[in-house]
């Protein structure tokens, strides 16, 4: 099963992760931000803090990617 698995990741493209990264961070909406900055009951969300937690929670699935690549001892898909 761990060689499958393997063999499946070893197939990384890196031109195809940027794309979808490119992809990911390009569809977040302006207004959702906008949404999430400001004043709430919680205090004051800075815009530029509330970007970077759409960011951060866009990219999450590429970080938990990479960090299997990493527990499989495969660090040169997890480079890319």
């Amino acid at each position: 099963m761990r060689a499958e698995a393997r063999t499946l990741l070893q197939a990384v493209d890196l031109d195809e992760t940027a794309d979808e990264v490119f992809f990911v961070l390009d569809s977040i909406d302006v207004e959702d931000c906008w949404d999430r900055s400001g004043s709430s009951r919680y205090g004051y969300t800075e815009p530029s803090e509330a970007a970077v937690e759409l960011v951060e929670e866009e990219l999450q699935p590429f970080y938990d990617q990479a960090a299997r690549y990493c527990e499989l001892n495969m660090p040169e898909q997890d480079m890319t």
